[in-house]
């Protein structure tokens, strides 16, 4: 007998540190309502921390491996308290490790932020945006949609690609994506206090941004018994091409395939030689 489920993943939100998140469905994605705050990878190594430029000069702006930081008022020292309301500044080459995420967890791609975007429809950077407070006066809150989804973004500002220069707090909230652009570029999303809409670009890897997590939407397990092979069809996950992959199964083994994309009336049934 063959048997195809499909079963949530994920569970409670908890990253290499122990952090427990906040989550918030918003259609039918399920996103961290708080920024990512981890000192290590999800496989318990720790990630490289580069102090503010007072501290360490010319080091942030100069990596090619993963590191976090702090991030402050404008100018070049750290808030020492900034992750308890903000998170933690990563670079992209922290992302590129596909080891930043908690469990069950993922960076999103720039397409899945463009899903957000799409089902929130209008005003969207104010939807999602929270805490007025701490946001400076402008267009974001102001907007009758601020803080209606509880995605609770804040404005933890940036930290420079170029002079690893700390600030933009009230201003900006910015976080990296899983997708590259061309020249070695990488995509973020932002809000921004003067805007109500969400910004999608790419920019250079030394950028510090902060992080929101999406959470794995599905899996399909495979199991099987008393017989000599058998094959499955699945759709792609988010933000790849259309291309489908087929797994080729010994009947006395079994397979997870990991998707966020697809649902269950999707599936492709296995097809039995």
């Amino acid at each position: 007998m063959i048997e195809v489920q499909i079963a949530p993943v994920g569970g409670l939100c908890i990253d290499g540190d122990g952090n427990q998140y906040q989550t918030v469905k918003i259609g039918e994605q399920i996103w961290m309502a708080e920024n990512l705050k981890t000192t290590k990878y999800n496989d318990g190594t720790a990630i490289a921390f580069v102090d503010d430029e007072d501290a360490e000069a010319n080091v942030w702006e100069n990596l090619t491996t993963g590191a976090y930081s702090r991030g402050g008022p404008d100018g070049t020292a750290a808030d020492d308290n900034y992750e308890d309301t903000y998170g933690f500044f990563y670079n992209w080459y922290a992302v590129d490790t596909e080891k930043l995420a908690p469990k069950g967890w993922h960076v999103p791609s720039n397409y899945e932020t463009g899903v957000l975007e799409s089902y929130l429809d209008s005003n969207q950077g104010s939807k999602i945006s929270g805490s007025a407070d701490l946001w400076d006066n402008g267009s974001l809150k102001s907007s009758s949609d601020f803080g209606t989804t509880n995605f609770n973004a804040k404005p933890g500002g940036l930290r420079l690609w170029d002079t690893g220069y700390i600030g933009f707090l009230g201003e900006y909230s910015v976080w990296w994506t899983t997708t590259a652009g061309l020249a070695s570029n990488y995509y973020y999303w932002l809000t921004h206090y003067n805007s109500t809409a969400i910004t999608r670009n790419p920019t250079m890897p030394h950028y510090g941004f902060n992080i929101r997590c999406l959470r794995d939407i599905s899996e399909v397990s495979v199991s099987s018994q008393a017989m000599s092979g058998v094959s499955i069809t699945v759709p792609p996950s988010y933000g790849s091409s259309d291309r489908w992959d087929t797994f080729d199964i010994p009947w006395d083994d079994s397979i997870v395939y990991w998707s966020s994309s697809w649902e269950e009336d999707e599936l492709v049934k296995p097809a039995i030689p």
